[in-house]
């Protein structure tokens, strides 16, 4: 399958992603560079560590980077006296939303796991405040002084979720808040019914360990690979 955004142009939205173990890689390769080619994008295949093995290696193949796929076990109590007001995002806050996200997602720091998002994701998450083809969105804020400070966001159907974005303000880092805010955000998803929460994080950075602390555990990795 191949996946592939009009809006945003970066990895995470234009890719081939590998389904079957059972192939020749290298002509795998070579029909991905000829279909990216046409829709001119960098040619780029994501495989997940369920079908990973020695076989579907090539020289061709460099790595992007980890994604950490996560689902929560048992939430951990955690809380602040931050005086953070946590709430689902109204639309009238929809666009100061975006801009925190955006915002919290940017940074010259290398040990941080985005240094900056394509403005394509400012049309994106802003359409996505709606429904599409029977998934659901749901949008979650904390507000500290009547500003938006951190942000999350999932698409859910039935009882399953899957939570985005997640942020904080960088002058609030470190004082437990993202934690409480998970807090808020899991107790209110359970009292709608919906009790199975996956998220992705990318590997090796500190959001990771943060969601393991606060009880989330890596059940399957998925790389991105660009193909040279």
């Amino acid at each position: 399958d191949i996946l592939y955004s009009d809006i945003v142009d970066d990895v995470d939205y234009n890719y081939a992603f590998l389904k079957n173990k059972n192939v020749d890689i290298e002509e795998v390769i070579n029909r991905i560079k000829e279909d990216f080619k046409l829709l001119n994008r960098k040619p780029t295949i994501y495989i997940l560590s369920s079908i990973m093995n020695n076989s579907l290696k090539s020289d061709k193949l460099e790595v992007n980077h980890i994604d950490t796929w996560m689902v929560l076990d048992v939430i951990k109590k955690y809380s602040t006296n931050s005086n953070i007001e946590y709430s689902r995002l109204t639309k009238s806050d929809l666009n100061e939303f975006v801009d925190t996200f955006m915002i919290n997602f940017s940074s010259d720091d290398s040990n941080e796991p985005y240094q900056g998002l394509d403005e394509g994701y400012r049309k994106t998450f802003t359409d996505n405040f709606e429904s599409h083809d029977g998934f659901n969105s749901i949008y979650y804020s904390g507000k500290l002084n009547n500003k938006i400070v951190c942000t999350v966001m999932g698409i859910y159907k039935g009882d399953s979720i899957i939570l985005y974005a997640g942020s904080v303000n960088k002058d609030l880092r470190g004082r437990g808040i993202f934690k409480e805010f998970l807090n808020y955000i899991v107790k209110d998803l359970n009292s709608v019914g919906i009790n199975n929460i996956c998220l992705q994080t990318e590997k090796g950075y500190y959001p990771e360990k943060l969601y393991s602390r606060v009880g989330f555990k890596e059940v399957l990795q998925g790389t991105f690979y660009n193909i040279n």
